[in-house]
């Protein structure tokens, strides 16, 4: 049995959490559950096991890096070194993850203050030295396809991305054949998604992001139409799916986790997988 892995995601105001661990090769989620951060049921989470939080997307340092694969020096190295060399302040400062995208000699890399992370931790009342283990960390949007592409059914061979509105802004996620080939993040201070004028205004912006995005997916070799997109969030409903779908040729939809994944489940938390993607992505390495 593999260890268990506790992914914490904090959406905006609320907390929720994902525990599970690999059996014979398949993802089991053992618990999911929303907790507050004073909460004695957080500390019990992550007794025992390795605790990943998400990083919202709009503090965290994307770049992309081209290296060959080929090399004397280990490839994670390498990768490693060019994210330190694009910073103009002390490494030390600084904290940094990494994804191979899939497409040959193209990778993502992520950059986060520590000091922003110190401040993250604490704020999920785990403070500066957690009780069991060092807390790792993962962006949003890439715990965002990792989730999906663990419990949803997705198109393989076609781009898809994923949309999750949390808090303040929106994580995307763009997949294309099982690898995560690009992220990005969309401010929703603009947009009242309570009123079918600010969901309408929400799709509109969100095809200009997201063609500008594919535009730059096409210089790294990525020339496939859009497949699909997938809304999820507290403010997710039929009226957003219906109202964003006006600005896209491709169907809108929410997604489906398989509830196999996921045993015996109570009606609230069923009805709530979708806003669990992320945390589950937390727990998949």
């Amino acid at each position: 049995m593999s260890e268990l892995w506790t992914g914490l995601d904090l959406r905006g105001e609320r907390l929720l959490a994902a525990s599970a661990r690999q059996e014979s090769g398949r993802l089991v989620v053992e618990r999911l559950e929303e907790v507050a951060s004073t909460d004695s049921r957080l500390l019990s989470l992550i007794e025992g096991g390795c605790v990943r939080l998400t990083v919202p997307d709009h503090h965290t340092i994307v770049k992309t890096i081209r290296l060959s694969e080929t090399g004397s020096t280990n490839l994670h190295d390498r990768v490693q070194f060019e994210l330190v060399q694009s910073l103009l302040e002390d490494p030390a400062m600084f904290q940094f993850d990494q994804v191979t995208s899939g497409i040959p000699e193209r990778h993502l890399g992520f950059i986060w203050r520590k000091e922003y992370l110190n401040e993250l931790t604490r704020k999920l009342g785990l403070g500066d030295e957690p009780v069991v283990r060092p807390v790792s960390y993962r962006a949003r949007s890439i715990a965002l396809g990792r989730g999906f592409l663990a419990v949803c059914d997705g198109r393989d061979d076609n781009l898809i991305v994923l949309a999750d509105l949390a808090g303040k802004s929106a994580s995307l996620c763009y997949l294309f054949n099982r690898h995560v080939v690009d992220i990005a993040v969309m401010p929703l201070g603009g947009h009242d998604l309570t009123g079918e004028a600010g969901r309408r205004g929400f799709g509109v912006d969100l095809r200009t992001l997201m063609n500008y995005k594919q535009s730059t997916l096409i210089d790294a070799g990525i020339s496939v139409p859009l497949g699909g997109l997938y809304l999820s969030g507290e403010s997710v409903n039929d009226a957003t799916v219906a109202a964003v779908q006006e600005s896209f040729p491709v169907e809108v939809s929410i997604p489906k986790p398989h509830e196999g994944f996921f045993g015996a489940l109570d009606d609230t938390t069923r009805d709530d997988l979708p806003l669990y993607l992320a945390a589950v992505g937390l727990t998949v390495n």
